[in-house]
C-alpha cells in the first residue's frame, strides 16, 4: 500500500482511529496533514507506520 489514512493505520495497528490521531498530534507518529481544522486529512507513510510498530510497546489486552 502506498499511503495510509488514519482509519487504515488504525486498522493495521488494531487501535481506534482516535488513538492514531492523538499520536499524530503528539508527534509520536509522524504524518502529513492536508487541510486544516477538523476537516484535515492525515496521511502516514508505510515506512513511518513500520517504525512506529517497532518502537511502540505492544498493547496489553484486559482480561475478560
Amino acid at each position: 500500500m502506498g499511503i495510509y489514512t488514519t482509519d487504515q493505520a488504525a486498522e493495521k495497528l488494531e487501535r481506534h482511529p482516535d488513538d492514531v490521531r492523538r499520536w499524530l498530534r503528539e508527534g509520536r507518529l509522524r504524518g502529513t496533514k492536508y487541510g486544516s481544522g477538523k476537516g484535515g486529512l492525515w496521511m502516514i507513510s508505510p515506512r513511518e507506520l513500520e517504525r512506529f510498530q517497532r518502537n511502540e510497546p505492544v498493547r496489553r489486552r484486559r482480561p475478560k
